[in-house]
């Protein structure tokens, strides 16, 4: 008998104890027939009565009147030769056992071809499921494929692109560079041209070369004041407004020398609203027009004139 599962040992263990329940009803029956029966004395109050009555054959089902008394009959039905109908208590036990058992192997044949049935769709889901497998394995393995196929493509235009850009970039350096020493030779062409020329230099005073356009001399020599700044300085009053044209010196560490030309206004605090507004209004025509200086500064405190201030004024910036 072919091997069984959890659920087949649980359906077969219920057929034998109803199997085992059936023999020990029977058997009760046997046992309570066989005690009411008595002694197996025969005749008598005590004797032993038909096999019916002992239930070893089936009972009369119908009664016939005698007159004074009545009797059981068997019917046709029941007088019809039937191997059922003469079988005794055992041979009952036997057959129910017998049918019993085919009952059992009946069920048992069930749970078999159930089992087999599992079993087969089992088999195909699992080919199913290893199809798929080798369906999504192939898919999978198609589209590595691609994807490293789109990245070396890919790697391989961007080295293409980079060798093209690189050779782009080395020509458009070669050409600055050209260029760069065109420009080189250009400006050491003017360079030595400027100095193999001879310079115009007007000087109004050792300590100044400048090249003055027309009538600006004369103009710078009526506001010049010769000597110190300090010196200058002490000469303003508080309570005079002043115009100043300052010519400052400007050193740098290079050994370069400037001259910023600086016109000034003073205007006291203490001047009077009206006074101020005279002196403003002449400053930008006299700095753009009469001196072509290109910035002006106004002044309010003496303390302040330094040449630090003069220089932030300026936006001059020593290197």
């Amino acid at each position: 008998m072919a091997s069984l599962d959890a659920e087949e040992a649980k359906a077969l263990q219920e057929l034998e104890a109803e199997y085992e329940k059936k023999r020990t009803e029977l058997r009760k029956s046997f046992e309570e027939k066989r005690k009411s029966l008595g002694s197996s004395a025969v005749g008598g109050m005590k004797g032993l009565g038909p096999r019916w009555t002992r239930g070893e054959i089936e009972a009369p089902a119908a009664s016939r009147s005698m007159g004074s008394y009545t009797v059981r009959v068997y019917t046709e039905e029941q007088q019809a030769p039937s191997f059922e109908k003469k079988m005794t208590l055992w041979e009952r036990e036997q057959a129910e056992a017998h049918g019993l058992e085919e009952e059992r192997a009946a069920r048992i044949a069930a749970l078999d071809s159930v089992r087999a049935r599992e079993a087969e769709a089992a088999r195909l889901r699992e080919e199913e499921w290893r199809k798929q497998d080798e369906e999504r394995f192939a898919q999978e393995d198609a589209r590595r494929k691609q994807l490293l196929e789109e990245q070396e493509k890919a790697q391989r235009a961007a080295e293409e692109r980079g060798n093209r850009e690189k050779a782009e970039l080395e020509a458009s350096l070669v050409e600055e560079q050209k260029r760069l020493k065109a420009e080189q030779d250009r400006q050491a062409e003017i360079f030595r041209k400027k100095h193999e020329a001879e310079a115009v230099v007007r000087s109004n005073a050792d300590e100044y070369r400048y090249t003055f356009e027309e009538g600006m001399e004369k103009k710078i020599q009526t506001f010049r004041q010769r000597g110190q700044r300090r010196r200058r300085v002490q000469k303003l009053e508080d309570t005079e407004p002043r115009y100043l044209l300052f010519i400052h010196t400007v050193k740098h560490s290079d050994g370069r020398t400037q001259f910023p030309i600086a016109f000034i206004c003073f205007l006291p605090e203490t001047m009077p609203t009206h006074v101020k507004v005279m002196y403003t209004r002449a400053v930008n025509d006299l700095a753009e027009n009469t001196f072509k200086v290109p910035k002006y500064v106004m002044l309010e405190e003496l303390e302040d004139l330094t040449a630090t201030w003069l220089e932030k004024k300026l936006e001059i910036v020593r290197k």
